[in-house]
């Protein structure tokens, strides 16, 4: 499967599988997300194949579980009344819980310079995300 193809199957995939309530930059930014991550990782072809929904499910459990606590990351915007502590401290469980699940399933799928790699990636992602929804304050 070609590069290019890879693009077009992911991003396909991506927006088949997304609302369609006007979340076209979350579609465009995990589809690049997505490409990235193969290009960093120079995934084999059954890779991506293999990485592709795993990385899609992570990407869409994370998002849910951010919009279930009145977080919209796309437009930085938060509860306005603030998340609370016990609320932070939840969600911050419930998307342990996604990396972990995650980390397990990618572990079988790359080899382990790939997987060291990928660590640093989420590490990256995570750092991100918070810098993301710290930027709504």
């Amino acid at each position: 499967m070609s590069k290019a193809i890879f693009v077009a199957v992911t991003f396909m995939v991506i927006l088949a599988a997304s609302p369609a309530s006007g979340q076209e930059s979350q579609v465009t930014d995990a589809g690049f997300r997505l490409e990235q991550v193969a290009a960093r990782l120079a995934l084999s072809d059954e890779q991506k194949e293999a990485l592709t929904p795993v990385l899609e499910n992570t990407m869409s459990a994370q998002h849910d579980i951010l919009a279930s606590y009145g977080i919209d990351i796309e437009n930085g915007e938060r509860p306005a009344q603030g998340l609370g502590i016990r609320n932070a401290r939840a969600m911050k469980r419930e998307l342990d819980a996604v990396r972990a699940d995650t980390l397990e399933t990618v572990s079988g799928i790359l080899s382990a310079e790939q997987f060291e790699e990928f660590k640093r990636i989420q590490a990256e992602r995570q750092t991100e995300m918070r810098e993301r929804i710290k930027g709504g304050r």
